[in-house]
């Protein structure tokens, strides 16, 4: 009798012990848990207030709230006109967290050879760094397809192409390995990746990556690149953006297909449009003037409500976007640049990403020291 009453007190203290250990566990990883959470937010707050462009954008219906308390006699309005909101201060110092946005674009050449796809590759990583530090919102990859040289044997070119379509599929692929790897970093930055053209959403689809940009001729097609798309995974969000090089074409994009970013520009002399001379440049302040009316058409369209559920495009300023002009575009209203060259062709790309996101919120370089 006394040794199955001992039995059976082992019995239960083993499993008393187990359930303590087995809570003690759960405890520790609830625990572990929260402050990893709190430890992040905590260090994000801290890096918003260093980088300002890392917070959330001003809403649209924010400004037109301003607008009509300023216009229905509100006394706070009479007696304090700077608290009015009005497009342009979307960019000034007034609201820091109106965040400068910043797309890379690789250069034409980089699906050419095996060598400038390593090369475009590792100019890319080193501008990222280890978790997108500096908050590159989105890298494009533009590049130029083989052309058919005359007297070039069918067989041939078609073989080139084949080759190309492997070099493009491959880059694209890196470039997601890359993004997934930072995202297993406590403070990742997230960034979009983009291949141009709709000759290479095959491409695309292949690598996996996070959309498609359109030309302004081929944008009747996007919303069958967002069919094929969401028809591989419904729940996926997919960025589509397009080029405009007109306000009124941006804006008939705009109602027609709502992109997530357009591309407005030429802005300056650029070696990627070498046939633009001064005349024909549609200059810094067209991106502003973008943003300004598809704003005018969202407000005139839609109340407040709607207006919530709609995202606006990322107005980017591009052609000839350097360190020493991108806050012109900016200061016109452009949400932020497009740059190549100046990143893909710097002997520090990190460096190069830090200056120019700095220089478009006014912020004055070290690099001549």
């Amino acid at each position: 009798m006394f040794f199955s009453c001992l039995v059976i007190l082992t019995v239960l203290s083993w499993f008393n012990f187990k359930i303590a250990v087995q809570g003690f566990t759960s405890l520790s990883l609830i625990s572990s848990q929260w402050m990893h959470r709190q430890y992040r937010t905590t260090r994000r707050e801290h890096f918003i207030s260093l980088f300002p462009y890392q917070n959330d954008k001003v809403r649209f219906h924010d400004i037109e709230e301003s607008r009509s308390a300023a216009a229905s006699g509100d006394s706070k309005s009479k007696s304090d006109p700077s608290d009015t909101i009005t497009e342009k201060e979307v960019s000034d110092e007034k609201y820091p967290c109106h965040r400068r946005h910043l797309c890379i674009i690789t250069e034409s050449n980089a699906c050419d050879t095996m060598q400038e796809v390593q090369r475009t590759f590792e100019t890319l990583r080193s501008a990222l760094g280890t978790h997108n530090d500096f908050g590159i919102d989105m890298i494009s990859i533009r590049v130029n397809p083989p052309s058919n040289q005359l007297g070039q044997k069918p067989n041939s070119f078609i073989r080139q192409n084949e080759e190309f379509h492997q070099r493009l599929v491959y880059l694209a692929s890196q470039i997601m390995n890359l993004k997934r790897k930072h995202q297993e970093h406590p403070f990742y930055n997230e960034y979009r990746v983009v291949i141009n053209d709709i000759n290479n959403l095959q491409a695309a689809i292949e690598a996996n990556v996070d959309g498609v940009h359109v030309k302004e001729k081929d944008a009747v097609q996007i919303p069958y690149i967002r069919s094929v798309f969401q028809g591989m995974n419904p729940t996926r969000h997919v960025t589509i953006g397009i080029s405009a090089h007109s306000a009124s074409v941006a804006l008939h994009h705009f109602e027609m297909y709502q992109p997530n970013y357009i591309f407005v520009g030429t802005c300056y002399l650029t070696q990627s449009h070498p046939e633009k001379g001064v005349e024909d440049l549609e200059g810094p302040e067209l991106p502003g003037l973008v943003k300004q009316l598809i704003f005018q058409h969202m407000t005139s369209k839609h109340n407040d409500t709607e207006i919530d559920r709609i995202s606006p495009p990322i107005i980017f300023a591009i052609g000839g976007i350097e360190m020493n002009n991108c806050h012109e575009p900016v200061a016109h209203g452009a949400d932020g640049v497009a740059v190549i060259r100046s990143v893909m062709q710097s002997s520090d790309p990190a460096r190069a990403v830090q200056e120019i996101i700095q220089c478009m919120y006014g912020i004055a370089s070290n690099s001549k020291e």
